[in-house]
């Protein structure tokens, strides 16, 4: 099967990923999505992907979105802070171990590098072991721990913030 990666824009782009986030919600614990969640601000998702301080990419099966990693500057009118920004990346498990969180990492840094950005820091449990594994390789590093900050199915998880300073 072949899988398209493409910049995310427009409502059918926003109605794709609504569904897809609450297929990764059934997926795995391994996300800040979560099960019988609120709908999405498809309204608000369209307008997101068109900030330019804003970085949307999807992995699609013809229309079907199956994974998706999203960067962006949280603070781009701070004269001292708008050079960070935070990103997050899902995908199903059918397309995991194929190497496209990889290259949707590298296209991300790109885009981080062009935009002049200093460093990008995301949050990963620190039970998702392939996730840590990955981003080690891509350069990211774990900047401190956020003890029991999600409570999932009776039992508490910790957290690692990562920085990849570019």
């Amino acid at each position: 099967m072949t899988y398209v990666l493409r910049k995310l824009s427009g409502r059918e782009d926003a109605v794709a990923a609504a569904i897809f986030l609450d297929q990764v919600a059934k997926e795995t614990i391994f996300t800040n999505q979560y099960p019988k969640q609120p709908p999405k601000d498809i309204k608000k998702m369209v307008k997101d992907y068109g900030d330019d301080n804003n970085f949307f990419l999807g992995i699609f099966d013809g229309e079907r979105m199956v994974g998706s990693i999203s960067c962006m500057i949280q603070r781009p009118l701070h004269p001292w802070c708008n050079f960070n920004a935070t990103f997050g990346i899902s995908l199903l498990e059918e397309v995991q171990g194929k190497g496209y969180a990889s290259r949707m990492i590298d296209i991300m840094v790109k885009w981080a590098y062009s935009k002049g950005l200093h460093r990008i820091e995301g949050r990963v449990r620190t039970r998702n072991e392939r996730a840590l594994r990955l981003y080690i390789k891509k350069g990211f590093q774990i900047e401190g721990l956020h003890k029991e900050d999600a409570y999932i199915n009776g039992e508490w998880h910790d957290s690692y913030s990562i920085v990849k300073v570019i």
